[in-house]
């Protein structure tokens, strides 16, 4: 993998991760010819009218499901704009998933 990525596993479940931060799922059940491209890319994204979520959004590239959206996360009012890496692994999970640390 390209990027400076982290297993999400090994990050401190109170790190925080704003808008923007770059998550990537392996091992998700593409049928590709190498095992390096069986992957999703998904990121946070703050709406202005989903004050107090974020939404993961796929942002797989030439992907039929880029732009889909599978959860959201709340935002506590004590992270301010952030959500904890624990947060995250509830809606990502831990096994396979890869956090872009270059942003964070």
């Amino acid at each position: 993998m390209k990027g400076t990525w982290s297993n999400l596993a090994d990050i401190p479940a109170d790190h925080l991760f704003m808008s923007g931060a770059m998550f990537r799922r392996m091992n998700v059940g593409m049928n590709t010819p190498h095992s390096e491209e069986d992957y999703h890319d998904y990121m946070l994204l703050q709406l202005e009218w989903a004050e107090g979520q974020m939404l993961v959004v796929n942002i797989t590239a030439q992907n039929i499901k880029a732009g889909y959206v599978p959860c959201v996360i709340d935002i506590l009012p004590r992270h301010g704009t952030s959500v904890t890496a624990q947060s995250v692994r509830h809606v990502l999970g831990q096994e396979h998933v890869f956090a872009d640390m270059w942003n964070n």
